[in-house]
């Protein structure tokens, strides 16, 4: 008897969109690319940070406010599954679910303690 196994991998497959990154560094040139790279690493470390406050203080409209600027801020450096997922944080807080707030904030900072990495590889 012969058993199959399939064989599950539970990382993301691509957190950032190289080719982003590469429209990016053409549109902007290196350095400028660069520099837009290091800010928004910077600005989504720091506003995890908040996001977590603020969901401890179940302030869902400061929540909303944050994650749909999280949301922005991704897309602009190719995170795409983190601009997805903060999208759907925002969706939650709109519709007051307080339920889904906290899950959803909590594998949005696991996502981006590992976009933050990933963001890492293409800054020099």
């Amino acid at each position: 008897m012969t058993v199959d196994v399939l064989r599950l991998d539970a990382r993301e497959e691509s957190l950032l969109d190289g080719d982003m990154i590469r429209v990016l560094r053409a549109t902007l040139g290196h350095d400028m690319s660069q520099e837009l790279m290091e800010d928004a690493s910077f600005q989504l470390a720091e506003r995890l940070g908040r996001l977590e406050q603020l969901v401890a203080e179940r302030d869902l409209a400061g929540v909303h406010r944050l994650a749909h600027g999280l949301t922005a801020l991704a897309g602009q450096v190719g995170l795409m599954q983190f601009s997805a997922v903060a999208r759907d944080l925002a969706n939650c807080a709109r519709t007051g679910d307080h339920v889904a707030v906290p899950a959803v904030a909590a594998r949005l900072v696991r996502l981006g303690e590992e976009s933050l990495f990933s963001l890492a590889g293409f800054i020099d």
